[in-house]
């Protein structure tokens, strides 16, 4: 009887164990939906608990195959969780790259499209364009992203500048 209630309360632990990872992981996936940045690195991992209670240690058959049956589930679930975690990572550093490639230095190109650090006064573009949503969340992602340390209203400025460029090339034509 002492036997089967030490298996009990093993797998009790393990249960447990499981359990209290799965809830970590429901609230980190939660937190990331809602578009917080969670880091993947501060997944819980309770991996002690089931090294120190492999299916072998258990007596009774019954409990043994339950236990069996936590164990396999669990790894399961996490080679499913590295998947995405691994996705997700992905899709992020896709998205960095994508900001890299499209990025370009803004300090060094004026309102008439040149690559010229001086600008004839007479030949100044209005810089009263308004900007579109996109135009808005790449200067965001620009200005935290770029290595230059310009400010959302600095890349919205250069932004709305190559905009108005743009309005006035048209018009041209």
């Amino acid at each position: 009887e002492s036997k089967l209630v030490k298996d009990l309360d093993l797998l009790d632990m393990i249960i447990q164990a499981d359990e209290y990872e799965q809830h970590h992981y429901q609230q980190q996936q939660h937190q990331v939906g809602d578009g917080d940045e969670k880091d993947d690195s501060t997944q819980l991992d309770l991996s002690e608990f089931f090294e120190g209670t492999p299916p072998s240690r258990f007596q009774n058959e019954f409990i043994q195959s339950i236990a069996l049956e936590v164990h396999q589930q669990r790894e399961e679930r996490r080679s499913e969780e590295l998947v995405m975690i691994a996705n997700r990572k992905k899709t992020q550093n896709d998205k960095k790259e994508e900001i890299k490639r499209t990025s370009f230095n803004l300090q060094d190109i004026n309102t008439n499209g040149s690559m010229e650090k001086e600008q004839d006064d007479n030949n100044q573009i209005p810089n009263n364009t308004m900007l579109s949503t996109d135009d808005v969340e790449f200067s965001k992602q620009y200005a935290a992203t770029s290595m230059s340390k310009l400010s959302v209203e600095d890349v919205q400025s250069v932004v709305q500048a190559l905009r108005a460029y743009e309005q006035e090339q048209s018009r041209q034509n």
